[in-house]
Order: structure tokens, then sequence, then C-alpha cells
């Protein structure tokens, strides 16, 4: 499949090899990039397999588009084999949104794929109809003139007047396209406008929710996502926009994680501080602040012998000791889902993030057992590098039914039983209803648990006074709204006094 759309020609595998390109640069790390890694994606396969039957070439369109977005080197001088091309790249890559957009993406492998999806799809199908079927047709006429070349080149018999009369198709074709084009100047520039517009927007929106879900982006941060992780991040984007139940999530997640963020740096006791430097694989928050100076370098061979140790692993980084070292147990929040709290839906969900946000931080396994009735519940158990498809389940998931606890509690200690760290472990437990006072034999293990490895449960209770959470929990939180903010300050104060 990635042939048809793209072409073994689109596929270097050598480095310093010369593809044909509307930019001027140096190396070809882009179209490694392009080539190894971003074609695979189907986010950027059902672009190409939509746009195909229109246009022939659209692989080397989008490849033109992601390496001008993702090189910073690169510099538009257009191809003298083919003006059409020059002219179409000519136009997108004269506004000043293209330059705004290229701040973004330079060096960001995933930043650059998304937006070339989105520039491919929304400005070809946005020209004017008398420049798209121009483009069309001598993007027709140039392919029957490759082959018919191919043929020729290996031997195949074909006669100089059909190649004449190829050649002739493809130069009549493309002086129609550039007639066309020049004799549509403003509304070229508005597509070119509105798609780089609307990719910016839309790379701005699909970063956020990745950061703000705890997926990471990029080499922004040690435990970031990767070009991998995309097509999952572009789905979970998409769903958090167009889920009517999930509108206002990401506002709803700023202002818990900022009172979770203030919280842990308030109760923070761990004694964390440098000691010395080391070598190893690349993490940007471990950097020697002299390889920053070496990867901001304008002289070419500092940033490219950094860029060469860094892809080998041989990299100056702090190295940091002290309490935060020791490690801790899993960090679990069992909360309800019954059909009474779905309402607070979105708060539910934002403290489920904000706690795992601060788990991975931390290096620390989190799981999240949502529950409802009898036997309904489930465990989610992401580990120290999630998916966007698992975080894109959690966010989905809900009973909605009944309220009964103390099955996915017991299934919460029985993990960090069988955790092989065995470190001092937290549990915050969320319920709005009322229950049963806790079965003997849960006490028993709770008791267990307790002196054995180390346990801090608190529980938030809303709207109604729980006796029972009172009988099993460190530390009883009672709110009349979940989005009492107040309230879910003290939970996470007790949360993480404990970290």
């Amino acid at each position: 499949m990635i042939k048809d759309f793209f072409g073994d020609h689109l596929t270097p595998l050598s480095w310093g090899e010369e593809l044909p390109s509307v930019w001027k640069k140096p190396f070809n790390f882009s179209e490694q990039e392009w080539a190894h890694d971003v074609t695979e994606q189907q986010f950027i396969l059902n672009s190409a397999e939509n746009l195909a039957s229109d246009y022939q070439k659209i692989g080397e369109i989008m490849r033109d588009t992601f390496v001008g977005l993702h090189d910073r080197m690169a510099r538009f001088t257009g191809r003298e084999d083919d003006p059409v091309s020059t002219e179409v790249f000519r136009h997108l890559s004269a506004s000043d949104e293209w330059t705004n957009l290229q701040e973004k993406t330079q060096g960001d492998t995933m930043g650059s794929a998304l937006a070339t999806s989105h520039i491919a799809r929304e400005f070809l199908s946005n020209l004017p109809e008398e420049v798209q079927e121009a483009l069309q047709n001598h993007q027709e006429a140039q392919k029957a003139m490759e082959e018919a070349r191919r043929k020729a080149e290996v031997g195949l018999p074909i006669n100089s007047e059909e190649l004449k009369a190829l050649q002739e198709r493809m130069e009549q074709t493309q002086q129609q396209a550039l007639e066309a084009m020049g004799n549509s100047p403003a509304q070229m520039k508005a597509s070119a406008w509105d798609s780089v517009l609307a990719a910016h927007n839309d790379l701005n929106d699909v970063k956020n929710a990745a950061d703000a879900l705890g997926l990471g982006w990029g080499n922004e941060n040690g435990q970031a996502s990767t070009i991998d992780d995309m097509d999952g991040i572009v789905e979970l984007a998409e769903h958090l926009k167009n889920e009517e139940g999930l509108k206002g999530l990401m506002d709803t997640l700023g202002w818990v994680e900022e009172i979770a963020q203030s919280v842990r740096e308030e109760v923070s006791s761990g004694q964390h501080y440098f000691t010395h430097y080391e070598r190893g694989e690349l993490d940007l928050e471990l950097l020697a602040d002299e390889e920053f100076i070496y990867l901001a370098s304008d002289v070419e061979e500092i940033r490219l012998s950094f860029l060469a140790r860094a892809i080998d692993g041989d990299v100056l980084l702090k190295h940091y000791e002290g309490e935060d070292e020791l490690g801790k147990g899993p960090v679990e929040l069992v909360f309800d889902t019954s059909g009474s709290i779905k309402p607070y839906r979105t708060i539910l969900i934002a403290i489920a993030l904000a706690v795992f946000k601060a788990a991975r931080e931390e290096g620390r396994r989190f799981v999240a057992i949502p529950f409802s009735g009898p036997g309904d519940f489930r465990v989610f158990d992401f580990g120290l590098k999630p998916t966007p498809a698992q975080i894109l389940e959690l966010v989905k998931f809900g009973y909605w039914g009944g309220t009964e606890p103390y099955q996915p509690l017991e299934v919460a200690l029985k993990i960090i039983q069988e955790d092989e760290s065995m470190q001092k472990a937290d549990i915050l437990f969320l319920t709005d209803g009322q229950f049963a006072d806790p079965p003997d034999e849960f006490l028993r293990m709770l008791k267990k648990v307790r002196e054995e490895i180390g346990l801090n449960l608190v529980s938030l209770v809303l709207f109604v006074t729980n006796q029972q959470c009172e009988l099993f929990s460190d530390r009883v939180v009672s709110a009349m709204r979940l989005d009492d903010r107040g309230k879910v300050r003290m939970v996470f104060k007790d949360v993480f006094r404990s970290w």
C-alpha cells in the first residue's frame, strides 16, 4: 500500500541520496524521517488514499510539505524539471502562516507529520476547481511520460512518435496548470492561508491533548511519545473534541492539574540534589548545560556532532540522588462510576489523569479501577509508558450503574501485595454512594497490607455523609460538589503528603 502512494523513489535507502524536491538543503535527514517512520502512520496513509485518485503525485507533494516543515535548513528554490510543483509550493510557502507553522514543527517529526496530513488534505481540496482539474491533468500526463521513459530504459519497444506526443501533452498540461494558478492568485493565497492556519490550530489541539493527558510530545521530555504513538494521539484528540460527554475536559483538566502540581510542590519532602555527571541516552530534563550549547550552536559541525552522540547514547547528563531515588509502590485510583456521578464525568477523568501524570513523573506504577454495582469493576494498569489507546479506553469507560466498592478495593490491595517493589503504596478512593459496612475479610487484608508494606488510603465522598469510609480510610474528605476546588485541593494534599 505504501508503494502505491509514495513509490520506491520516495524511500531513500542511503544518506546523501538526491531526491527531486522544491527545497534546497545540505542533508536528507528529513527524507529519512519521512520514508522510514512517517509513511507507516495510518493517518498519513488515509490522507494519501483519499487524494491519490485525483493527484497522481500525492506522495511527492506530501513529502515536500513534510520536508519544508521539518528541516530548518530547507530553503525554497523550486524545481527546474517541474514548474507546476514549484508554483504550488510557492503559493503554499509564501504565506506568513507557513513561516509561523515552521517555527513549531522544525525538527519535530510528529508535528510535521500531522501538519502535512492536514495541509495536503485542506490545501488541495480547497483550490479553485479549474486549478484542481488542471493539476490533475498535468499529473496524469507526467505519469504517462514517466512510464514511457521507464519502458525505454529497460529496452521495451516504444516508438519516437509516441514519446513525442506524450512530451507535447505534458508541456501543454503544464502550461494550462500554470495559467490556471496565475488566473486565480487571490483564491490560491486564500487556500494556502486557510489550510496552513487550520493545520496550525489542529496541531495545537492535538499537542495540548497529548501533554495534558500525560503522553508528552516528541523529545520534549524523557517520557514523551514518539511517532509510533501518533495514530493513537490523533484518535484520542478527535474523541475529546467530538464526544459530547467530554466537552470541557481540557479546561477542567487544566485547573485540576494546576491544583495537583501546586500541592505536590507544597508538600514535597524529598531531598533531590545533584551529585555528578554521567554519559547516557538523550534526556532533555537531565541534559548538561554545555550540551544545550552544542545543540543550539550555529556552527554546523558542532551541532551535527552533538546529534551523532545523541543517536549513539553518548551525551553528558546530570545525576541526582536523594530520597526520591528510593522509589515507592503503586498509586491506585479506585473510583465510582455509578449513574448518579455521571454528570461529573469530566472531573472524574481529570482527577484520574492528574494522579496518573504525578505517578508517572515519580516513576511509580499507576492503576485505575473504575467500579459500579456488584461485580462491575475493571483494572487499568498502564505501566510506566501507556499508549494513547490505553488512555482513550480509560477516558471512554464507565458503568453508570449502582455502587459496591469492596471487591475492587480488595483487588487494589492484592495488586499492592503482588507488586515486586513491595514499597509503601497509595490508594485514592472516590465515591458518591452509601454502602454496607466493610466485610471482616477486607479489613483483615487491609490491616496486613498496612503493617507489612505500608499504605495511605484517602477517600473523597460526594454529596452524602459516609460512615463506612471512616472505618477503612486514613483520611476522609467530604464535598457537596466534585468541582469544589478547595475539597479537591484537600484530597490532593492528603494523597501527595505521603509521597
